[in-house]
């Protein structure tokens, strides 16, 4: 007896139900750039709307980097329209960003479009945010921080869903798999020109590195995918353990104690380092491994204070308390 393949719709559903990525009836804001990715989201999760208790609201960020970027932006509002969906976009100063603060365009443009997208989430009522992100980009993101230097909990790559309602229902597919669903779906959808320029590390990694891999291994994708999974229920598990020894250091920052420095067990202060990080700037990106041991020879050493700086403007001070986590800088004590 022969079993049909199943259809990319039903396996991105099983992986919402058995991920409980849509634990509540309720609003769901679908970002939508235009690319396959994100038009196949939109149309998985519209087709999928009752079985996931949810209603699907159309959401696009522009991020001004392209004199045609209007037009992504009216294609997806247009198309959102014609599926009965309600849809709002913002517009927002990628270069200004970055110039401000010291950013490059990727993080600047990543900052300004979850801002973006948390105020319309807000503002249309939606409890949760649904982006494209495929295994693709996981096993992209797990590359990425293998090249620039990174630890176990660094190849936890990109989570299904946080906290605070980004969740992510295509890391269940590859982009292969999703432009092939749009081809064979008609469904309609722009590329990105930015995403072919060899000048950004992912699109190396895009197209010269994980081709590669794939020739190697054809399933590398889901291989690097599971490896991002386990790593991920580690370093949930190891930040829980690490971050019951940062506390606020009472001017909006966060502290690693004098006595927590001298006693922490050396293998586990790389992951203190790291969750003091994260709950300075709300995310681990950016922090590669020389960051974090530059903080823990900081931490280690004996003298006077020091400081350390770190990626998103943030500064570790050590004083007579400890090491002090703060954005920018801050007056010694």
């Amino acid at each position: 007896m022969t079993s049909r393949k199943r259809t990319l719709q039903s396996r991105v559903l099983e992986h919402c139900q058995v991920s409980g990525l849509f634990p509540e009836n309720g609003r769901v804001l679908v970002a939508v750039s235009g690319g396959a990715d994100s038009m196949v989201l939109l149309h998985c999760l519209h087709q999928g709307r009752k079985a996931l208790g949810i209603t699907p609201v159309v959401a696009h960020v522009d991020h001004g980097l392209r004199q045609d970027s209007a037009e992504d932006a009216a294609f997806v509002l247009d198309h959102a329209s014609g599926m009965g969906l309600k849809a709002v976009g913002r517009r927002v100063d990628v270069r200004a960003t970055a110039r401000a603060g010291k950013l490059s365009l990727e993080d600047a443009g990543r900052r300004d479009r979850y801002a973006a997208l948390g105020d319309m989430a807000r503002e249309t009522g939606a409890t949760l945010i649904a982006t494209g992100h495929t295994a693709t980009d996981q096993a992209e993101t797990v590359l990425m921080r293998m090249v620039r230097g990174t630890g176990p909990l660094g190849l936890g790559g990109i989570d299904p869903s946080r906290p605070d309602g980004l969740t992510r229902p295509l890391l269940c597919v590859t982009r292969e798999e999703v432009r092939q669903e749009a081809r064979s779906g008609g469904i309609s959808f722009r590329d990105d020109p930015s995403n072919r320029d060899l000048r950004y590390l992912r699109n190396r990694v895009r197209r010269q590195l994980l081709p590669l891999l794939v020739g190697m291994n054809p399933r590398v994708e889901f291989t690097l995918s599971e490896l991002a999974e386990s790593a991920g229920a580690l370093a949930g598990w190891v930040d829980g353990m690490a971050a019951d020894v940062v506390v606020p250091d009472g001017e909006g920052g966060r502290m690693v104690g004098a006595a927590h420095l001298k006693t922490c067990d050396t293998a586990l202060l790389p992951y203190v380092v790291r969750a003091a990080f994260k709950e300075v700037t709300e995310s681990p990106l950016g922090l590669s491994r020389s960051h974090i041991e530059a903080v823990v020879r900081l931490g280690r050493q004996g003298g006077g204070p020091g400081k350390v700086h770190l990626p998103r403007g943030v500064t570790v001070i050590r004083d007579r308390r400890g090491l002090r986590f703060v954005k920018g800088e801050a007056k010694r004590r």
